[in-house]
């Protein structure tokens, strides 16, 4: 099984922010969120159709772990699963933004990078 080498209360509080987004979908949900209040697992995959259930089920337990994300089950018949910002995902968005900002400035990509999301988002507007 997997160890970290340095555990979690020993890396430096840059180095704890970098673990929680480091991920190729964490940011991606965590923006997803930002534009909607709450999403439904299935939902998830209408966001983003390349990510495996596998993928997506770790990813927002690990968010969910950290605080960064809420998980809420409905006790309706259906149930269904819904999932939200904490406050402590909230907070983290203003320093996500600007570092997209600062990508968009720096970074020559080309629209097709973009994705379906990010239309909506006045922060990462290409040039």
């Amino acid at each position: 099984m997997y160890q970290k080498k340095i555990p979690d209360e020993n890396l430096c509080p840059f180095e704890y922010a970098i673990s929680l987004f480091k991920g190729k979908w964490d940011i991606r949900i965590i923006c997803l969120l930002a534009h909607n209040e709450t999403i439904r697992y299935s939902r998830f995959k209408d966001y983003l159709p390349e990510i495996s259930d596998t993928a997506l089920s770790g990813v927002l337990r690990k968010l969910t772990s950290h605080q960064i994300i809420s998980r809420r089950v409905s006790h309706e018949i259906p149930a269904h699963v819904e999932y939200r910002l904490s406050e402590k995902g909230r907070k983290a968005v203003p320093i996500l933004q600007n570092l997209c900002r600062w990508s968009a400035d720096v970074c020559q990509l080309k629209d097709t990078h973009r994705l379906l999301y990010c239309d909506d988002c006045k922060y990462g507007q290409m040039k």
